[in-house]
């Protein structure tokens, strides 16, 4: 028996530094939460896909 192969998988690894942390003005800490809010709302949605045509549920 052969091994499937299987796809490549590329992760970034990115490396956390000991910063201080920063305090950034109301009205920047609002337009970064918005951003947040947005890109994690987008990254949560999932386009269903078309059942294969062999697939019947």
């Amino acid at each position: 028996m052969t091994q499937k192969e299987t796809p490549l998988i590329t992760q970034m690894n990115l490396h956390l530094c000991n910063s201080e942390p920063m305090i950034l003005p109301q009205d920047k800490q609002r337009e970064l939460a918005i951003a947040l809010a947005d890109l994690l709302l987008n990254a949560a949605i999932v386009e269903p896909t078309e059942p294969d045509k062999g697939d019947r549920r």
